[in-house]
């Protein structure tokens, strides 16, 4: 009996151990990631005896170690690619990553294609190669003849400058063509301004521009996937229906209004900090991808959201005249200029926004606009709004207001000591204090239910007009009548308009025929 609970006790523990201690509950290694952000490489067109390089990042984005061990390049034209720089025996920690550089030398002339396999203590990893191998001495294909002569007489018969780079002369041998070799020298300026030219072929030979101007042209499409070193576009004014940039990762600056775009994808543009698409015909835009984008200019499209909320570098924003029913700016805190006037926003959250200088959101919906937070705002557009009331008591830096249209009964700008220019046109105002407005040269106030208006203390004063309102008092006898070159208050209720003493109104001075200038007004 004793032995029989020794069997079954010695059983209990082995199977205690077979199924409680199995292998998956040794120590654990913690594991790191290898993550590559390129599977193919395409060098496009390299003259032989030149060489190209493009660069890729590692990236491990795991919890242990990435060892990098063995490279090697394969395939039929393994000779003509190389690495910058040795990665083998390499170590990329958690949350780290290494740049590798690929070379693209090229002994022969045609296509070239291999295999770059990286070997890891996560296994095997491959990025495919392409080039292609062009002969120095080969003409370059520009079929477009009126193309060709802007492109003979860079350098010579037209001159350039742009963002800090020059044109410069390409036909250096003088033999009236455009060799390999001579598009590939250029790295400054191209230029083409001229209306007779409808094709860019050939444009892709030169490789090592890093600044295009194309304008005025009859150009509908352009494709500069093989133009990879440049840093600023500018292809405004043409007739452009397709634009692609998606392997410009230096692109620093893109200026393509004025067109007949209907998209555009800038997501493979890091580094793009001034984006120019206005007047064109854009549906979306993405911007997300473009975290240093400081300056954004698309209005006159036909957007109906823009999401940008991840440029945080934003300085401008100009997308006026769209279809945006939302716009999003609280994570834009350097925005110093704001135009999102002619959309159909309701709503516009400013409190993050500290240092806009400049906004218009005229010609919306908005039937609130707190502009509180905004100490440093000199120029403010809300016209053609439906706001009941507008605060700009701590706006002191305020030079110029525009507010007409709306339904405003009251607008105190007594704190606005700075204001230049003030236009109030059309709303319900039945008082307006402009007395502490010195600096004030311009005041429209047309159309409300003012019954006095009092301009003695405005002595900058160069135009005013004030008509169809209730006036029964106007006092214009500020002591400079001569400077005040427009003057309109018709439709109101005056008998007297007080002027300065021994001052003669123009005769384009506007009145009712009851209403006399006198010097002293009862």
């Amino acid at each position: 009996m004793k032995d029989m609970k020794f069997a079954w006790a010695t059983m209990a523990v082995v199977l205690l151990w077979a199924f409680g201690c199995s292998k998956d509950d040794g120590p654990t290694v913690p594991s790191g990631t290898f993550e590559i952000d390129q599977s193919s490489m395409d060098f496009g067109h390299v003259p032989k005896g030149e060489v190209k390089s493009m660069k890729a990042t590692v990236t491990n984005e795991g919890v242990g170690d990435l060892m990098l061990k063995e490279v090697a390049f394969s395939g039929t034209n393994a000779s003509d690619f190389n690495l910058g720089s040795s990665i083998a025996d390499r170590t990329i920690q958690m949350g780290g990553s290494l740049e590798l550089e690929v070379v693209f030398e090229p002994t022969q002339i045609g296509a070239k294609e291999a295999l770059l396999t990286i070997n890891s203590n996560l296994g095997v990893h491959t990025v495919k190669l392409s080039g292609e191998s062009l002969d120095p001495d080969g003409v370059v294909n520009v079929p477009d003849a009126a193309l060709k002569t802007r492109l003979l007489g860079l350098g010579k018969t037209s001159n350039g400058t742009l963002e800090g780079y020059t044109t410069s002369i390409i036909d250096t041998n003088e033999d009236g063509e455009i060799q390999v070799s001579e598009a590939w020298a250029q790295e400054g300026l191209l230029m083409c301004l001229d209306g007779e030219v409808t094709d860019m072929t050939g444009l892709e030979a030169f490789v090592n521009i890093r600044a295009l101007l194309i304008s005025g042209t009859q150009v509908s499409a352009l494709d500069l996937s093989d133009n990879q070193a440049l840093e600023f576009v500018f292809v405004q004014d043409n007739v452009l229906t397709q634009l692609d940039i998606s392997e410009l990762p230096n692109l620093r600056g893109l200026y393509c209004n004025d067109n007949q775009l209907t998209s555009l994808d800038v997501s493979n543009n890091p580094e793009l900090k001034e984006l120019m698409v206005y007047k064109n015909q854009l549906t979306g835009l993405d911007v997300s991808q473009n975290p240093n984008l400081n300056r954004l200019v698309a209005s006159d499209n036909q957007l109906g959201s823009l999401d940008v909320t991840n440029n945080t570098e934003l300085v401008q924003l100009r997308v006026h005249n769209n279809q945006l029913t939302a716009l999003d700016v609280t994570n834009n805190a350097k925005l110093i200029a704001l135009w999102a006037n002619g959309n159909e926003l309701s709503q516009l959250d400013l409190s993050q926004n500290t240092l806009l200088m400049d906004l218009d959101i005229s010609n919306n919906q908005l039937n609130t606009l707190d502009i509180s937070k905004l100490l440093l705002l000199e120029e403010l557009s809300c016209g053609n709004n439906q706001l009941t009331n507008l605060d700009l008591s701590n706006n002191v830096e305020l030079k110029s207001l525009s507010c007409i249209y709306n339904a405003l009964t009251n607008l105190d700008v007594t704190q606005n000591t700075k204001l230049i220019s003030l236009s109030c046109f059309d709303n319900g105002l039945t008082s307006l204090d402009v007395s502490q407005n010195v600096t004030l040269q311009s005041l429209y106030c047309g159309v409300n239910q003012l019954t006095a208006l009092d301009v003695s203390s405005n002595v900058a004063l160069s135009y005013l007009t004030c008509e169809q309102n209730q006036l029964v008092s106007l006092n214009l006898a500020n002591g400079v009548n001569e400077e005040l070159f427009l003057m309109n208050a018709q439709n109101n209720d005056l008998s007297c308009i007080q002027i300065d003493e021994g001052f003669v109104p123009p005769v384009d001075w506007v009145k009712d025929e009851t209403a006399n200038y006198n010097s002293n007004c009862p």
